[in-house]
């Protein structure tokens, strides 16, 4: 079952649904899903926030909570708008659907790149940047504590041997 969004939600902004016969329910809910999943994977690699999102009732997790809701229902309105109509326009008009891309890639945007994660939201965790051998030793401080020998030029000799 989607997290951020419902398929009624969904239909609010786009009342010809109800009318057609695809996407079934089964469709549109596999549909939100990979939506919701997207938006977990952003949060959670960008912010170290536990997926999926719950807001503990607060003013600005609120306003983050309607946020991702908002992205979810763009995010399944362009699928299912581009799945049912995928030339619905005339010459030199824009299908419905892309102003819905347009919305949820600009919000996916800000997701990713954390200029829509609220502080308040970040405040929450203990995420800590992943790092890596090459981030938390560079070769001036290997080579202080290991004489000449670099630990990358020890990394090659070990991948030689497999």
């Amino acid at each position: 079952m989607a997290e951020y969004c419902t398929i009624a939600q969904v239909e609010s902004v786009m009342p010809q649904w109800p009318q057609t016969t695809w996407p079934a329910e089964l469709d549109a809910q596999l549909i939100l899903e990979g939506i919701d999943s997207t938006i977990n994977v952003v949060l959670a690699n960008k912010g170290g926030l536990a997926v999926p999102f719950v807001s503990d009732g607060s003013n600005g997790e609120n306003e983050f909570a309607d946020l991702l809701r908002q992205i979810c229902i763009h995010g399944g309105a362009m699928l299912v708008l581009k799945a049912l109509f995928p030339d619905s326009s005339g010459p030199g008009e824009t299908p419905v659907w892309i102003m819905h891309r347009d919305i949820y890639l600009e919000n996916m945007k800000g997701l990713k790149d954390g200029s829509l994660l609220p502080q308040a939201v970040l405040d929450d965790t203990d995420f800590v940047e992943p790092t890596t051998v090459n981030t938390l030793y560079s070769d001036a401080s290997v080579r202080a504590d290991q004489g000449s020998h670099s630990r990358a030029a020890f990394y090659r000799k070990q991948s030689d041997l497999f």
